[in-house]
């Protein structure tokens, strides 16, 4: 047994939901805030590869 699991959207970062300009917490309890925390370095890594991919 085995299991694939996959996220097309990096999880929510592709979405255009999470932006540096964009406000807001996680809206689903499910997404823990951590993952989305706007302070955090490695977010902040996040925050720029979605800034190049991002149509202008």
């Amino acid at each position: 047994m085995g299991v694939l699991t996959y996220s097309p959207l990096a999880g929510g970062w592709l979405s255009g939901r999470w932006r540096r300009d964009a406000a807001g917490a996680p809206t689903s309890s499910a997404r823990p805030a951590a993952r989305f925390d706007m302070t955090s370095a490695a977010n902040q890594h996040e925050l720029e590869v979605v800034e190049l991919v991002a149509p202008a």
